[in-house]
Formats: C-alpha cells, sequence, structure tokens
C-alpha cells in the first residue's frame, strides 16, 4: 500500500531502493551485452557500463519514489486519476 497523497515512508524508499536495484542488474546486463565485442568481461569498458548502471538505477529510483508520492494511498495518482 503507498502512503498519503505527497508523503514518502521509509517503506517507499526503501521499495523504491528495491526497484532501484533491479534496475541497475538489468542496466549492468545490458551494458556488458550491447558493446561491440559482445559479452567479454575482460576487455568490457566498464567505465561506461558503471555510467549507465548508476544512471539508470538513479532514474529508475527518482520515477518510482515519484510515483509513490504523487499516488494515494487508494491508488489515484495526483487524487484524481486512477492507475
Amino acid at each position: 500500500m503507498n502512503s498519503a497523497f505527497l508523503k514518502l515512508t521509509s517503506s517507499d524508499v526503501a521499495k523504491s531502493a528495491v526497484n532501484a536495484l533491479f534496475a541497475a542488474f538489468i542496466f549492468a546486463c545490458a551494458g556488458l551485452l550491447g558493446q561491440e565485442g559482445g559479452f567479454d568481461l575482460f576487455t568490457a569498458d566498464w567505465a561506461a557500463v558503471l555510467k549507465l548502471t548508476v544512471n539508470g538505477a538513479f532514474a529508475a529510483f527518482v520515477g518510482d519514489a515519484g510515483r509513490r508520492f504523487t499516488t494515494t494511498s487508494e491508488g489515484n495518482f495526483m487524487g484524481v486519476v486512477k492507475l
């Protein structure tokens, strides 16, 4: 259950953090597989993979926390639209 409208609880932040961890794993795999040489751990551009992973995880955290912040406990977005 989400918290009240325009409020975040610690459980909302924790759920957003778990979502960001899942996204980080997916972005790391995509970064490794999407390189020119294919999946090779020894010749991977780890700086680019890390940058993609951190940016993706941050975007997932902010997006999920924002959704939880603007959704009521009944599931209405901005108090009006039912998601």
